[in-house]
């Protein structure tokens, strides 16, 4: 299915169109923008026979998606795939693919023989090239990448099943999702791992990110600036998978833990392992500390770099 993609993508360099049919089409640019007594955008429904990818997206092929374009192709929708962005090449016959090569390919795959674009006019033939590779180029400098954070709201409207009960859990222990990234410093519970808040319902369930939030706060660690940090919820994680989630565990991991702050907590762990990374010593320390409380065996090994839990 790569290689398809690959293919396709290949099919679309240097296509040469039909004049008559170009111009045909510029005939009936519904325009939205004029300047100056110039129309220079309007939206069409573009034939995919019609378009061409510049040279200047050539390098684009190698950061092609696979996987998102694979899933454009099995769920395309013309709503939501928005417009492209394109401009006449009156020397090709052709419109030239300045932004949206990912959709185009799409479409093709699952058969459309169109989509809709913006059509950028009152580009002069010498201009073209430039004109196009700056739009290309810049189509990203205004847009910050999105998290998953960011998507929460919308994720919740969806009814994602870990998404809500992340959100649930957070809610009843007076956790706030927020996607900011500055430090708060108005006396309120932030999570600051969604990412991994997510990763433990997916992994544990449930169960599992409740055991996290009760530790931290039993440990009093739930309005400490990193009680609920990358290193903290990862420790939780793997504790929860090997001593589970019974009350005693809960409480003597959080009275354990209430002897330190979360930033001793981690700097104590990068001592007992200086050769680890950070977030591994953690649970490691956890796990001795687990294991000098209780008199027994360690239940984690790090092999491979990946800690397991030993049988």
């Amino acid at each position: 299915m790569v290689k398809r993609i690959y293919e396709i993508a290949e099919e679309y360099f240097n296509r040469v169109g039909n004049h008559e049919r170009m111009n045909d089409l510029l005939a009936n640019v519904d325009v939205m923008v004029t300047e100056d007594g110039r129309d220079i955008l309007g939206t069409a429904k573009v034939p995919l026979t019609m378009l061409n990818f510049p040279r200047y997206q050539v390098d684009r092929i190698h950061f092609l998606n696979e996987d998102k374009i694979l899933s454009l192709s099995q769920n395309f929708d013309l709503r939501k795939a928005g417009y492209i962005d394109i401009i006449p090449n009156p020397q090709k016959g052709s419109f030239d693919v300045c932004e949206g090569m990912g959709r185009v390919i799409a479409a093709q795959m699952c058969g459309r023989e169109y989509v809709l674009a913006n059509v950028h006019l009152s580009v002069g033939d010498d201009e073209i090239e430039r004109y196009g590779a700056e739009l290309f180029r810049g189509q990203y400098d205004e847009v910050r990448p999105m998290k998953a954070i960011h998507q929460h709201t919308a994720a919740l409207v969806l009814n994602d099943p870990i998404v809500s009960v992340v959100d649930t859990l957070s809610r009843k222990y007076g956790v706030l999702i927020s996607p900011t990234t500055k430090e708060r410093r108005d006396g309120k519970v932030y999570l600051k791992s969604y990412l991994d808040a997510l990763d433990i319902v997916k992994t544990n369930g449930p169960k599992g990110l409740e055991f996290a939030f009760k530790v931290i706060h039993h440990a009093g660690w739930d309005m400490e600036t990193f009680g609920y940090s990358t290193y903290t919820m990862r420790t939780m994680k793997y504790i929860f998978q090997a001593y589970g989630e019974e009350r005693k565990i809960v409480n003597i991991f959080g009275t354990l833990l209430r002897e330190s702050s979360p930033t001793a907590f981690k700097e104590r762990a990068h001592l007992a392992y200086p050769n680890r990374n950070y977030r591994v010593a953690c649970v490691l320390y956890a796990d001795d500390l687990l294991k000098e409380r209780f008199g027994s065996r360690n239940r984690f090994a790090y092999v491979d770099n990946k800690i397991s839990i030993v049988a």
